[in-house]
């Protein structure tokens, strides 16, 4: 799917839902939803949207499947039947993946994600698509943004070249397993780190109400306001090299954060 999908920033960040068809609502929890559930079980349950092959070419390569190979939607379809189902209502409301079943339409050759209804006999006599390529990239894209995580794609060519890039990744899974990297929190030292901040309006017990994305919005904030604070010291200074700065830009903390990454 080319060209990024646009979203209403702005309705993101009041927490307006979002509907992406007759079927499936995503809704934005709260700081606090996310901490009743656990962090680390909420970020698990949304990966089959917020990871690609590229992030997964670990697990698809010792399952003979070469990542280079395997489009976003495939690897869905794959992870699919052991997504976390009781966790993902705090996103989808009630919308129930588990009732999806993969189907391959003849007349389009695609597969997608299907409502399926059958008799007692097991003849299908009803088939309704839900979640089709085009409609996954719109959820995937939608709670990458929510959650300001977008994977990184990377090809590689040549089986060496593959099998070096895989042992690589096995060595860096294994230095995180025996660091204990897999089991903290992801949010707390974030969280830590805002309340702790002189600039940060919200104390710790409020922040249970704040929706991720304005939480993740400030914490991308108060860093360009560092980077733009010391960047201003070393202008003034003269210790730095202006000639090929666009200071207007540069120096400008309340500009578009998509600029900043």
């Amino acid at each position: 799917m080319s060209g990024k999908i646009q979203f209403d920033e702005l309705q993101m960040y009041y927490q307006i839902p979002y509907k992406v068809n007759d079927f499936i609502t995503i809704y934005q929890p709260t700081i606090g939803e996310i901490m009743e559930l656990g962090d680390l079980r909420f970020y698990a349950s949304l990966y089959p949207f917020t990871c690609n092959p590229t992030s997964m070419r670990l697990k698809l390569w010792d399952d003979g499947l070469d990542w280079n190979k395997v489009s976003e939607f495939e690897l869905f379809i794959i992870l699919h039947p052991n997504m976390d189902f009781q966790a993902l209502p705090l996103v989808f409301g009630d919308f129930d993946f588990s009732k999806l079943t993969p189907m391959k339409h003849t007349d389009t050759n695609k597969i997608s994600l299907d409502y399926v209804e059958e008799d007692e006999f097991g003849e299908i006599i009803s088939d309704v698509p839900v979640i089709d390529e085009e409609t996954y990239h719109v959820i995937a894209e939608y709670i990458r943004t929510m959650l300001n995580q977008h994977p990184k794609t990377e090809r590689a060519k040549g089986r060496a070249t593959k099998e070096a890039i895989i042992e690589e990744d096995r060595m860096n899974l294994e230095f995180a397993k025996k660091k204990g990297e897999l089991e903290h929190s992801i949010l707390l030292p974030l969280i830590s780190s805002m309340v702790n901040h002189p600039g940060f309006k919200y104390k710790k017990k409020e922040l249970i109400d704040v929706g991720i994305v304005e939480f993740m919005d400030s914490v991308q904030r108060l860093q360009l306001y560092e980077n733009v604070t010391a960047l201003m010291s070393g202008v003034y200074s003269g210790m730095l090299d202006t000639s090929k700065m666009n200071l207007s830009k540069e120096l400008n903390w309340l500009r578009d954060l998509s600029e900043s990454s």
